[in-house]
């Protein structure tokens, strides 16, 4: 029978299911590609004077989730044209 167990590293939550020899882990919230620093120069240098953490991290989710759906679907193009390479063309046509 297994036994469950959540684990949290940072905002990130792993299931783990252990088994006598046997050990499984689920994860539930891939790791950010982005780091924060720029994230946070980057809504100061719009004109932000203070800005919080969770304010960085939710816009660095934000830019992640976009710039994943925009790669899916430059992948999508490039495999339409019968290619494995993403160019420059698709990520411009998945606009």
């Amino acid at each position: 029978m297994c036994k469950n167990e959540n684990v949290f590293i940072g905002r990130h939550s792993i299931t783990k299911h252990r088994k006598a020899k046997c050990f499984h882990e689920e994860v539930k919230h891939k790791m950010a590609e982005l780091p924060l620093a720029p994230v946070k120069r980057i809504i100061k240098q719009s004109g932000a004077s203070r800005v919080s953490a969770e304010a960085v991290q939710e816009l660095r989710d934000e830019l992640e989730e976009y710039a994943e759906d925009r790669a899916r679907e430059a992948k999508e193009y490039a495999q339409h044209a019968s290619r494995t390479t993403v160019q420059e063309s698709d990520v411009k046509a998945s606009r």
